[in-house]
């Protein structure tokens, strides 16, 4: 069962998710995705600065984005740890067409699918993980 840890200093009072959100998220994921692992995955909202720093420390790509993945499923040093997510707040309220807790959920659900070894790098990857994606943002988006 995958457990989520929130870091949200970050984010606006209005903008940060509640552990009960945290906890059906979590379930949403279980539940479309029943042979995900046991785990905690940490989603950590940080600033255009320090996401360009880590794109540029562990992908040598200098500049900002929105969301990064780092799995650690098979690291036998992070048993508990299955992967950290790193979402850029600046980026996410750039990138909205509406609600910025909408996109911000998008994010979190696109860096977890990453999480699980889902990809778009292909179109056949693509075909599997967007769709998994909006259907999982479509039945989080009530609960925000």
């Amino acid at each position: 069962m995958i457990r989520l840890a929130l870091q949200q200093s970050l984010l606006p009072s209005r903008e940060q998710f509640s552990n009960e959100f945290a906890h059906v998220f979590a379930q949403e994921i279980n539940r479309a995705i029943p042979t995900s692992p046991n785990g905690i995955i940490t989603i950590a909202f940080v600033s255009d600065d320090e996401i360009h720093r880590i794109n540029r420390l562990h992908r040598q790509i200098d500049k900002p984005t929105d969301v990064l993945s780092f799995s650690y499923e098979d690291d036998p040093y992070r048993e508990d740890t299955l992967g950290d997510i790193i979402i850029s707040y600046a980026q996410a309220t750039q990138q909205a067409t509406g609600d910025v807790r909408h996109e911000l959920l998008d994010l979190m659900v696109h860096g977890v699918l990453h999480i699980l070894h889902y990809d778009h790098m292909t179109p056949p990857d693509a075909e599997q993980m967007f769709p998994l994606q909006d259907q999982l943002v479509s039945t989080l988006v009530p609960h925000l």
